[in-house]
């Protein structure tokens, strides 16, 4: 037996609620496009697929040894995955006629977020839990194109939302189902960053 788990960073439900307010208008109005639901906003830092039983509570424990200070994030700005599968950002996503997914990039934090990615995929393999290869880039999935679509439009969307700013006190180990109507998510653990040291002035 085995389950198919990942580790992410969840927003705040005061930024999931903003996210929601901007993104159920246009649900209907973007056919091939899919929205992500509030309940899977997140951040993902490492993706480790299919784990077999015996290595999820080495897993769970080996993820609790690690010792890294909470962060400010600011996400701003849309980004893409297109043909070749690599990050596009920027006026680069006026390129995108042929993207799989388009995401609010990292404005502020994208170091300590891949810091704690490095941390969390080098913990993994420790017990013998293997993370995905690809690069990490810090993002939050916003939409989904089932077959590859034009994202010009969907990326002006996404640029006018403006930007979303909170702390990172925490990272997530979570299980994801497969389903008909797409994943859902189930937190099995949930990890505590260090507070961050107020500078006196």
């Amino acid at each position: 037996m085995s389950d198919r788990l990942f580790v992410a960073v969840f927003p705040p439900l005061e930024i999931t609620e903003r996210l929601t307010e901007l993104i159920e208008p246009r649900r209907d109005a973007t056919p091939d496009w899919k929205w992500t639901r509030p309940e899977n906003l997140h951040l993902t830092l490492a993706f480790f697929g299919d784990v077999p039983q015996a290595r999820q509570e080495p897993l769970i424990d080996e993820l609790a040894e690690i010792t890294a200070t909470a962060f400010p994030l600011v996400l701003n700005g849309a980004g893409i995955f297109g043909n070749t599968g690599m990050p596009e950002i920027g006026s680069q996503t006026q390129s995108g006629l042929g993207a799989k997914a388009v995401w609010l990039g990292a404005e502020v934090g994208a170091p300590a977020l891949n810091n704690l990615s490095k941390l969390i995929r080098a913990a993994a393999s420790r017990v013998g839990v293997r993370p995905d290869g690809s690069k990490f880039t810090p993002h939050l999935t916003l939409a989904r194109a089932s077959n590859r679509a034009p994202a010009r439009g969907v990326c002006d969307v996404v640029e006018s939302f403006g930007a979303f700013s909170f702390a990172v006190n925490e990272f997530v180990l979570v299980k994801s189902t497969l389903a008909k109507g797409g994943s859902y998510y189930q937190p099995w653990a949930s990890y505590q960053l260090a507070p961050q040291l107020e500078v006196k002035q």
